[in-house]
């Protein structure tokens, strides 16, 4: 494969592992910084847009014919290089690990947890704040002091600050809001100075290790200087870590989850471009998993080419329909009716699509279409 690596620093230890890993494989490896790409957009119907690198100074056109996928490792000029990204990928149809959409989702901490809650996903109690007419209101819907205040762009632990007492809460807030500052206030979980950090490729989590403040310190970041150690999550947290990162709209990630002092578990964050330092404390090559990854994908040597304007309405369409023929075979179908007689008020175990058990007390038809619906993929 043609892989092509985005990031400013070819010598960055992340970009070099996934480099070596897939040179080792046999894959030849590319590594350009998108800052320099300028993406147009054609007056010209039918897909003719097209991505310039205009480093060096003769301009040069990235094409599908030359790349067979994309491994984003954007850490700054994020906005522009994320247009970048979505430019090569649904204008030009080159297959990328992580979408546009999801890269600006996973910079912004309120819009990652925004989109882990309306999926079900279980995160800390947040609150995004512009105005400081009711800061006591703010701070009591977050639990009270400690609270924990976090610039809601920034990585590697900078910007998150613990607030330990009411008027030094109180004076941040009102401080941050009037210098504009976009920021979010969030319920602080008690976890012993320790979160979990779990790298997600695709359905599965390859590595996930804990991580441990430093003295002194309330952030665990290894950058930090915070320690780690390798550990095996349960099903349930690999399930929420592969469950938000694909909500995202990222099939490579680092998901940072927290658990309280009872073992309820939070998903703290997600991260696009997460460091590989994990792969020194657990001995695990993410490079390698990461191209692994890739060569698992149904990769015919060239992506699709670039989708046409319609092709999303009849996705939806062809769903809708497809979904609607299913709903008529259960509705009409004459067995699932004598099950729901032989099934009523009786309490059946199954696991739904995620591999979750779930315990289910049968009240009436529709909770065995819900089982079904819940068992199997309807495609």
């Amino acid at each position: 494969m043609n892989i092509l690596i985005l990031n400013s620093s070819e010598l960055c230890y992340a970009t070099q592992s996934i480099f070596k890993a897939g040179q080792k494989r046999g894959h030849k490896i590319l590594v350009l910084d998108p800052a320099h790409f300028s993406p147009l957009i054609s007056n010209i119907e039918a897909g003719y847009d097209r991505v310039y690198d205009l480093l060096p100074k003769t301009a040069t056109r990235i094409t599908i014919r030359e790349i067979d996928a994309i491994v984003p490792r954007i850490g700054n000029n994020l906005n522009y290089n994320s247009y970048v990204v979505e430019h090569l990928s649904e204008n030009l149809g080159i297959y990328s690990i992580q979408t546009a959409s999801g890269l600006r989702a996973a910079t912004n901490k309120f819009h990652t947890l925004q989109l882990c809650s309306r999926y079900g996903i279980k995160t800390p109690t947040t609150l995004y704040v512009k105005t400081v007419s009711n800061i006591d209101f703010i701070i009591e819907k977050v639990g009270g002091i400690p609270l924990i205040l976090k610039y809601n762009y920034g990585s590697q632990g900078a910007g998150v600050m613990l607030m330990e007492s009411r008027k030094s809460a109180i004076s941040t807030i009102e401080g941050l809001i009037k210098n504009k500052a976009d920021f979010i206030v969030q319920e602080y979980i008690e976890s012993r100075g320790k979160d979990i950090r779990a790298v997600v490729t695709g359905d599965r989590v390859v590595v996930a290790y804990q991580r441990t403040v430093r003295k002194g310190d309330f952030r665990s970041n290894l950058s930090l200087g915070g320690s780690g150690e390798l550990i095996k999550l349960s099903t349930d947290d690999e399930i929420t870590c592969v469950k938000a990162s694909k909500t995202i709209g990222l099939e490579v990630s680092g998901v940072d989850l927290i658990k309280d002092t009872k073992g309820i578990t939070y998903l703290n964050e997600i991260n696009s471009n997460f460091g590989f330092k994990g792969q020194k404390i657990t001995g695990v090559d993410i490079g390698e998993h990461l191209i692994g990854y890739l060569e698992n994908r149904e990769l015919t040597g060239k992506t699709a080419q670039p989708k046409s304007p319609n092709y999303y309405y009849e996705q939806l369409r062809t769903q809708n329909r497809s979904l609607w023929n299913n709903l008529q075979f259960f509705i009409e179908n004459r067995r699932m009716k004598e099950l729901f007689e032989s099934t009523k008020d009786k309490s059946i175990s199954y696991k739904d699509i995620l591999g979750k058990t779930i315990l289910l007390k049968v009240k009436n038809i529709y909770d065995l279409y819900r089982i079904v619906f819940e068992t199997f993929n309807v495609k």
